[in-house]
């Protein structure tokens, strides 16, 4: 029993989210005076709460994002009790698991999205904002990366450096 139990909390490749992923929550459709925002959140198995936001950009006075699509900026930030953090590396063996949730709310962030425009979802592996760009991957964009192109094969993803974007198209 004990070798059947290990075999079901088995990884079998990085990306395919078969770590399984945790119970998640969507908290409020929230706007602020600069950006739409929708919000999640959901605590891992070690305690460690974590908040995940998709950010409205494009058309932003601040945005140097040119474009006529909707462009949103998803950010996830862990609370380890020093506050939220999107920079702390909590190193707690649960990476996998806690991809495989974040690519669970992204699925259901789309689905929330007006299904009739393209929509760009942007995000970055590094430490520095998501308009600088340098040619090297963090390890945290390269896992970024292995998730998104697993789970999301049939949209156009664009990696340059630490930074990227997907392409979402409209829904017919």
């Amino acid at each position: 029993m004990k070798h059947i139990l290990e075999y079901e909390n088995f990884l079998f490749e990085i990306g395919d989210s078969s770590a399984g992923s945790y119970d998640w929550k969507h908290i409020t459709y929230g706007h602020s005076n600069k950006h739409d925002e929708i919000n999640y959140e959901f605590t891992s198995d070690s305690g460690v709460r974590y908040y995940v936001k998709f950010i409205k950009i494009s058309g932003d006075e601040e945005s140097d994002i040119d474009t006529d699509l909707d462009t949103w900026e998803w950010v996830y930030m862990a609370d380890t009790g020093r506050g939220k953090s999107v920079t702390d590396v909590v190193n707690r063996g649960e990476a996998y698991k806690i991809m495989a949730t974040n690519m669970d709310i992204i699925e259901d962030f789309i689905d929330r999205l007006n299904s009739d425009e393209r929509h760009i979802l942007t995000f970055t592996g590094g430490f520095k904002p998501i308009r600088t760009s340098t040619s090297e991957m963090s390890k945290r964009m390269k896992l970024y990366m292995q998730f998104f192109s697993k789970r999301f094969k049939n949209y156009e993803l664009v990696n340059v450096g630490n930074n990227a974007a997907m392409i979402i198209p409209a829904k017919t």
